[in-house]
């Protein structure tokens, strides 16, 4: 249930992502800035989703500040990791789009792994 959840809190955040990162390269940010722009909105409300409806039943192993510090901390690192998996994949695909969707995929589940994992873990 937790994965379901976490695709529909993915879901939101990657359609703020793709908005913000679309509407920076009409506007002519280069892909880098735009990407990172569109990954930093999003990681915004999906902290908030995941930590308010994703894992809401865990008592989580960290204080809130502490948790939002780490997540903010690891999608900082993630975003850059993102902008650069855009711009490799649209090296690889003939189309901006499916480099984006390429790269949010990757992206998901390296996220899912670690917030599952590490995150939002659960408090033995």
């Amino acid at each position: 249930m937790h994965f379901l959840k976490f695709a529909a809190a993915g879901l939101f955040s990657f359609s703020i992502t793709f908005v913000v990162l679309n509407v920076g390269l009409w506007n002519g940010l280069p892909l880098y800035v735009a990407s990172v722009l569109g990954y930093g909105c999003g990681i915004v409300s999906s902290f908030l989703l995941n930590k308010k409806w994703t894992f809401t039943r865990r008592n989580f192993a960290k204080k809130n500040s502490r948790l939002f510090a780490e997540f903010v901390l690891y999608n900082v690192l993630m975003m850059f990791a993102f902008a650069h998996f855009n711009v490799w994949f649209a090296a690889l695909l003939p189309w901006s789009v499916l480099a984006q969707l390429a790269s949010f995929g990757l992206s998901a589940l390296i996220n899912f792994t670690v917030y599952n994992f590490i995150l939002f873990r659960h408090r033995a």
